[in-house]
């Protein structure tokens, strides 16, 4: 299980550039493996391996992929691609993924990931979907003020936060997951030794 806290932690890592990433826990980052988009965790302690991808950072290059998703030709981007080959090499080195977060965009990854058979579990945030249905692995935390995933369909693994905000912006954001700190999310296993 990992908690709403930890959760975000991994997904505001995703969105910084190697250099400024310290270790979560007992979780060391693959600076040899993680790119800009993705970035690989590894716990020697647990043998655990989870790869944070990163949301739409308000580029040109990144909303093209949004544009290229809403078109179901996201499989031909070079973000899924580069995705993808990062997953196998950190499945070549670690002999597994044992779980993918993602965030907006990122969360889109990460179920690609789960598609194709490349990770064990899925944690999306406010993920960009189009309504698809959730495979039994996946889990959702969204604000139910989010415009982004208001086409989830809501199941079994879904957790709906209200923050109290109005703002699209804010409810979109990573900051869901501080309504609700003391949550876990996940299979029966922890990635971090507190």
């Amino acid at each position: 299980m990992t908690s709403h806290r930890q959760i975000k932690e991994l997904i505001d890592a995703s969105y910084s550039k190697n250099k400024d990433i310290d270790d979560i826990g007992d979780l060391k980052l693959d600076k040899k493996l993680s790119t800009s988009e993705n970035k690989v965790f590894h716990n020697k302690k647990t043998g655990k391996t989870i790869v944070a991808n990163r949301g739409t950072q308000g580029t040109v290059k990144d909303w093209k992929n949004n544009l290229e998703y809403v078109k179901g030709n996201y499989g031909k981007t070079k973000r899924q691609k580069n995705a993808v080959k990062t997953q196998k090499k950190a499945i070549e080195k670690y002999g597994k993924v044992d779980k993918n977060v993602g965030h907006s965009q990122g969360a889109k990854v990460a179920r690609v990931m789960n598609d194709k058979g490349l990770t064990g579990e899925v944690i999306q945030v406010n993920p960009a979907t189009k309504g698809e249905k959730s495979k039994k692995n996946v889990h959702t935390i969204k604000s139910t003020g989010d415009v982004v995933s208001v086409l989830h369909k809501n199941d079994k693994n879904t957790k709906n936060v209200k923050t109290g905000s109005w703002n699209p912006l804010y409810n979109h954001s990573t900051s869901v997951l501080d309504y609700t700190p003391d949550k876990v999310v996940g299979s029966g296993y922890s990635f971090f030794i507190e």
